[in-house]
């Protein structure tokens, strides 16, 4: 019998059970189901179009936020309206380097910036890079069970979502893997299913890990920060920021790694 696939290749479907959330939500704020759906209703039709499901997964359901608070909540589609208001075609015609994290990489060093080192890069990409190139699987499962300095995170180099996304943590054997969700898988069929699902490039990179006083929140994955700035004329302020917090048992913060709520 095959084993189950090793990467994700797709965002999973989430499963939302709205009426327990408006039961479960409305006892512990010690209001009335009725008052708690009015109130989700009302930012559904007015300006904040905040879908049902939205309300509770952006968190504007807690308990301890005044109304004024629940009103700055907007929903996804109006959100990504917004910031292509606020965006230029000047910003956009450079996106793409920033989805390439071979080319984002390249940039931020020549900048100076930190970045956790490149490892390797395996599939179809320039023999030119400053980096171990791995041109076909035999040569990823020799650089995974002989070479790469482990623990690492691999994941694709033009992808986002964290599809593809896995962390290595040690080898349990020769041509085995042990995964940072806990799996134990052939470095073989990690390397083809790389080759077949990701032939555009796939990179290996040290896996950072996150502080004594973030651990406890986290577990052993990262959890992103970021900050989305608007420029007017020469000034630049923060427009909004938030953290990614990973999953329970994920490898990485991306939407590839939601479990069910």
């Amino acid at each position: 019998m095959a084993e189950a696939p090793i990467l994700t290749t797709s965002v999973p479907e989430r499963t939302f059970d709205l009426g327990r959330a408006v039961q479960v939500t409305a006892a512990s704020r010690g209001i009335s189901t009725v008052r708690l759906a009015t109130e989700i209703m009302r930012r559904q039709m007015g300006r904040q179009r905040l879908s049902p499901q939205e309300y509770f997964l952006y968190g504007a359901h807690r308990a301890g936020l005044a109304d004024e608070e629940r009103d700055m909540f907007i929903g996804r589609k109006l959100g990504a309206r917004m910031s292509q208001a606020l965006g230029s075609a000047q910003h956009l015609s450079i996106a793409g380097v920033f989805r390439d994290k071979v080319l984002c990489d390249l940039l931020l060093r020549s900048f100076g910036l930190p970045v956790p080192r490149i490892q390797a890069v395996a599939g179809q990409v320039s023999s030119r890079l400053p980096y171990p190139v791995l041109g076909d699987p035999a040569a990823m499962v020799r650089f995974l069970d002989h070479e790469a300095a482990l623990p690492v995170f691999g994941k694709p180099v033009a992808e986002s979502k964290s599809l593809g996304a896995i962390s290595i943590i040690s080898r349990s054997e020769p041509g085995r893997l042990r995964l940072g969700d806990g799996r134990d898988v052939p470095s073989a069929d990690f390397a083809e299913e790389v080759f077949r699902h990701f032939p555009r490039g796939y990179l290996f990179q040290d896996m950072l890990q996150p502080s004594r006083q973030v651990a406890p929140l986290t577990g052993p994955v990262i959890a992103t920060a970021r900050l989305v700035t608007l420029r007017v004329g020469s000034r630049i302020s923060v427009l909004y920021g938030g953290i990614k917090w990973p999953g329970k048992g994920a490898m990485s913060d991306g939407a590839a790694s939601l479990t069910s709520l």
